[in-house]
């Protein structure tokens, strides 16, 4: 398996977001919201959207203060971490009037129970005029509703979706290095849900079973009777007796033990 970023449309609606952020009129609000479903690719194209744009990606920690926080974020912008959080939102503006970085925000779901994190996330924003784009499941949208001050700043949204079958085709050509048929493309994508991180793990099986085979081209009727697209925390024990619901049928087609 290859260890790339690859452009699927998130990664491409992720940059452009960023991009109109950054370069948006004086006055308009400059925050942004990645939200959806854990597994969808969030995180990876958010970075890759970093990287492109030198951006300073923070993430939060379980019960994040925004003490610590700001104190993350003096220091990915250059400037030492003070003893306050006062202090720290000092340095932090500071290094970002000289910096002109965009602000990932990873986990923001977590500062949801910090309403005091978030209104000095606004306020940063406000004193800066930095574009802050904050990274979450969809519960996230959800909770800063009661935050108007907040809620009223988010310019840009995108609420990530499962890949497509073009996204599909990018990420087996780029990523794994045998070449799929194209049933088993589609199947791929329907066992996974359109999951990039498993499109990811079931790519990485498939190039396995493809590699101990000699096959440079892999499809559907190769694969093992039971062959087990994503891993399943259940027992095999508890797998083999369960009945074929439309679920199991998808993911497996199971547990077969060289896979």
């Amino acid at each position: 398996m290859n260890n790339e970023i690859v452009k699927i449309s998130a990664v491409r609606e992720v940059q452009q977001m960023v991009h109109d952020l950054l370069y948006s009129s004086r006055g308009t609000p400059r925050m942004g919201m990645l939200s959806g479903p854990v597994g969808l690719g969030k995180t990876t194209s958010a970075q890759s959207a970093c990287l492109a744009g030198d951006a300073v990606w923070l993430v939060m920690l379980p019960n994040p203060t925004p003490n610590w926080t700001f104190g993350d974020l003096a220091v990915e912008l250059g400037a030492e971490r003070g003893h306050n959080t006062r202090l720290n939102f000092e340095r932090a503006v500071a290094a970002q009037r000289i910096a002109q970085r965009a602000v990932f925000v990873d986990n923001a779901e977590l500062a949801v129970r910090q309403p005091d994190l978030l209104e000095w996330f606004r306020a940063y924003h406000d004193v800066t005029g930095a574009p802050v784009v904050f990274v979450a499941t969809e519960q996230f949208p959800r909770a800063i509703q009661s935050l108007p001050q907040l809620a009223s700043r988010v310019g840009q949204w995108i609420q990530f979706q499962p890949c497509d079958l073009r996204d599909m085709r990018m990420l087996a050509s780029e990523l794994c290095n045998a070449e799929l048929g194209d049933d088993l493309l589609r199947h791929t994508l329907e066992a996974t849900g359109g999951s990039v991180r498993g499109i990811r793990v079931a790519l990485e099986r498939i190039e396995r079973l493809a590699r101990r085979r000699a096959k440079r081209r892999i499809t559907l009727a190769d694969l093992p009777e039971k062959f087990e697209f994503v891993y399943s925390l259940k027992h095999p024990s508890q797998r083999d007796n369960e009945g074929a619901g439309e679920t199991r049928q998808l993911a497996v087609v199971g547990s077969d033990a060289s896979a």
